[in-house]
This record gives structure tokens, C-alpha cells and sequence, in this order.
């Protein structure tokens, strides 16, 4: 089962590679974090990734897709926060590192977590088909050992990713940390935007 694994794990590193919107929130947070809060920001993602992964692998995309004005719901809610969330970080000052753990709580760090990961039906819908359809060429023995591979790859990755960018972070000046939350900002407020459209293309 060890191949199974392997692969479960290489598909994962696939889908979570490219630069979405977790993977922004997580290095723009982790960009401005101290150590305890690094722990946190890199357990959450991953808690909410994993589960992500497990909610496509088993259908859930396929009930979004069924229910259309569920889907619509969460893609209006999923724009409007995430444009928020762009332009907060465009238009806010720059905290010094460490400052950001006074000013984020835990809860409102899991929520902010929890938009970049769960508030994108789109994402969910792709999701389903492409761990769906590995799930179709697995034999019921096999599924297991599959989804351990995905979850161990979305866990090295964001404790990868949130680690490395803590231990750059001191190469990192103010105007450094401006100008990854412009990026950042702008990468989210782009997939707002994509959203929203996509929304309102339902709405006519």
C-alpha cells in the first residue's frame, strides 16, 4: 500500500502547489507571525485542507452541483468575503512581525482559514473530480491508504510552507512586507472578482 500512498501524496502536493487562495493568506500571515503562531496557522490549514480533501474525495462537490441555489449561496457569501479580505490587506498598514498576534485571535485566524479554503464551490467542484476520479480507479481497500497520501502531503506542505516563510522572514523589511501584502491582497481580490462574476452569471 505504500504506492497507494505515494501517490495519494504526489496528487496532493499537486493540487495544493499552485499559488491559490490559501496559499496567499498563509504566507501573508505567516510573513508578519512569531513562532507559537506559525504552529497554529500551519495545524489549521491543514485541518481544514485535509478535511477539503476528504469532503471531494467522497462527492461533495457532486451535491453542490445538484443543489444549485446551495452552490450560489456560497459563491456570493465566498466573494464577498474574499474581497474583503483583498482589500484589507492592500489598504492596511504593515504590522511589525509579530504584532498580527495581538490583533488575530485565534477564532477569527480559523475563520479567515476557513474562507480561503471552503468558500470557493468552484474549488470543492474541481476538487470532487479530480480526487473523485482517482477514488473510481480504487478498490475500497485501496481509498484509505489514498487519502492518508493526501493528507500527509496538505500537512508537510503548509508546515513547509508557513515555516519557510517565518525563517525568511528576517530578510524581510517594511517595505518588503508591504509589498507581499499588495501581491497577496491582489491575488485575492482577483479570485473575488472571478466569484462574483460567477455569481452574477447565475443571477441573470
Amino acid at each position: 500500500m505504500t504506492k497507494i500512498i505515494f501517490q495519494g501524496y504526489m496528487l496532493g502536493l499537486a493540487y495544493l502547489v499552485p499559488i491559490g487562495m490559501q496559499n496567499t493568506y498563509v504566507i501573508n500571515t505567516a510573513s508578519k507571525s512569531t513562532g507559537r503562531r506559525i504552529f497554529q496557522i500551519a495545524l489549521i490549514a491543514s485541518i481544514l485542507d485535509v478535511l477539503l480533501a476528504m469532503a471531494c474525495f467522497f462527492g461533495i462537490g457532486f451535491i453542490l452541483e445538484s443543489f444549485a441555489y446551495f452552490k450560489t449561496i456560497v459563491m456570493g457569501i465566498g466573494s464577498a468575503v474574499i474581497l474583503l479580505m483583498g482589500f484589507k490587506l492592500i489598504f492596511t498598514k504593515v504590522s511589525p512581525v509579530g504584532e498580527i498576534e495581538d490583533e488575530l485571535g485565534i477564532g477569527k485566524l480559523a475563520a479567515m482559514l476557513f474562507a480561503v479554503t471552503w468558500l470557493n464551490p468552484q474549488a470543492l467542484v474541481d476538487g470532487t473530480f479530480l480526487l473523485g476520479g482517482f477514488k473510481a480507479l480504487l478498490s475500497p481497500a485501496e481509498s484509505p491508504f489514498f487519502i492518508a497520501g493526501v493528507a500527509i502531503a496538505s500537512v508537510t506542505w503548509f508546515f513547509g510552507l508557513a515555516y519557510g516563510v517565518y525563517y525568511l522572514k528576517r530578510f524581510m523589511t517594511e517595505k518588503v512586507l508591504k509589498t507581499i501584502n499588495v501581491l497577496c491582497g491582489a491575488m485575492l481580490v482577483f479570485f473575488g472578482v472571478r466569484l462574483g462574476i460567477e455569481f452574477l452569471n447565475i443571477l441573470k
